[in-house]
């Protein structure tokens, strides 16, 4: 990965969860290019087949991405992918799938590749998935 950033004490983790970790989120800015050049991929060691909602944490700093794409792993290989405001939100979990539920939820992707112009920032914080 290139060009990744830290923010130390901030997003989910070093704020609200002291029973996690790391301490930290990470960002990059947003890119033009298919397939993007910074990724990250959170996986779920434990899908269960129970419907479930997903929401990502957005941080209040060095998230002002308006087209984050997240895609949702789900029911096997079925893919949802949910485009977040990132200015919308501010220290907040935001939905992916607006009030959708999934079965057997086995990872969540996110990219930098927005397209978006000017260039944004994007935030890799943390994920949460609810039976």
């Amino acid at each position: 990965a290139s060009s990744w950033w830290y923010d130390f004490g901030e997003g989910y983790c070093g704020k609200y969860g002291i029973w996690c970790g790391p301490k930290h989120f990470q960002w990059t800015y947003t890119t033009r290019t298919f397939g993007g050049v910074n990724k990250a991929r959170w996986t779920n060691p434990y899908p269960t087949d129970y419907p479930s909602k997903v929401y990502a944490f957005v941080p209040r700093r060095n998230a002002t991405s308006g087209l984050a794409p997240y895609t949702v792993v789900y029911n096997g290989l079925s893919r949802r992918t949910a485009t977040v405001n990132k200015m919308a939100y501010y220290d907040a979990w935001a939905p992916l799938g607006w009030g959708e539920t999934f079965r057997l939820v086995s990872a969540i992707d996110l990219t930098d590749s927005t397209f978006e112009s000017p260039a944004g920032k994007i935030a890799f914080d943390e994920i949460k998935i609810e039976n």
